[in-house]
């Protein structure tokens, strides 16, 4: 149903709104269903046209409560498959934080867990691919590595350094 009311091009206000309430209530329960379809809505979501009922402010807040549907618990955890939508994710939110706008510590420990831990052969032939050397993805992962980050952050980042580079 969710995917249906953000695929649809006359989504209202009301409508997005509501979407991202129901969001909100379903990504706090870890559970395998609501992982893999969260995981889901999240492609979905990030394929998804920025609209006037769906701002990019809201298809950012809907991103985010995918991704901590999906990946904020170690039981239940889908396989990321191709990563170019987690990777577009963590760089839009590693450009905010080295903005200095916000706190974005859950949402990019959440990438990071995605890829570290429920990487398959397909998302590591893929992150083979990607350039880690960028400035941005640098000045991220250098940002979730300072002592002062919470250990859940720092210990993602660890493990997604062996997945980057064969």
């Amino acid at each position: 149903m969710l995917t249906a009311i953000l695929n649809k091009p006359q989504t209202t206000d009301d409508e997005i709104d509501r979407a991202l309430q129901a969001m909100e209530l379903l990504a706090p329960f870890p559970n395998n269903e609501i992982a893999q379809k969260s995981h889901g809505l999240f492609r979905v979501i990030m394929d998804a046209p920025v609209s006037i009922a769906f701002t990019t402010k809201k298809k950012w807040t809907a991103a985010r409560l995918t991704m901590d549907g999906a990946y904020n618990w170690d039981k239940f955890l889908p396989w990321v498959g191709n990563p170019s939508h987690i990777l577009a994710f963590l760089n839009h939110h590693f450009d905010l934080i080295t903005k200095g706008d916000g706190n974005w510590e859950i949402p990019i420990q959440n990438c990071l867990r995605a890829l570290a831990y429920a990487s398959g052969a397909d998302t590591v032939e893929a992150l083979t691919k990607f350039d880690p050397t960028k400035p941005l993805f640098v000045r991220g992962i250098c940002y979730a590595y300072q002592d002062d980050r919470p250990f859940q952050l720092r210990k993602a980042a660890l493990f997604l350094l062996p997945l980057e580079r064969p």
